[in-house]
């Protein structure tokens, strides 16, 4: 059986052209009519959900490691505090002050690229 610490959670990404239920930008787009493509969904909001995909994933990057770590276990891998806590043998405390921060430092990145929430 596979320790989740050996896993390199900070180095996943979400392939640009896929948004996942936690990625907070599936339910952004208009559901107006039009031509449906890949998921239901039409080539326009494909081609925004990647871009937006993509810019997350930039701005990812640019967060410490720490913090970096703890914002995709939560966010993108939807693992609970209990089990962050166990993969990075950290206090739960600390656990959900890293998410607190990351999310706040990628806030300021994706503002300072020009990304804004719809």
């Amino acid at each position: 059986m596979g320790d989740k610490r050996d896993a390199k959670p900070a180095d996943r990404s979400l392939p640009a052209d896929e948004a996942g239920p936690g990625d907070g930008f599936a339910g952004r787009c208009d559901a107006g009519g039009g031509k449906q493509g890949v998921g239901g969904r039409r080539p326009d909001e494909l081609a925004l959900l990647g871009e937006l995909s993509g810019q997350v994933q930039t701005a990812l990057r640019k967060l410490s490691p720490e913090l970096r770590e703890a914002v995709i276990l939560r966010d993108l891998q939807q693992l609970e505090y209990g089990e962050i806590q166990r993969v990075l043998s950290v206090p739960e405390g600390t656990v959900k002050s890293r998410i607190n921060r990351g999310r706040i430092e990628l806030a300021r990145i994706l503002q300072q690229m020009g990304v804004r929430p719809s």
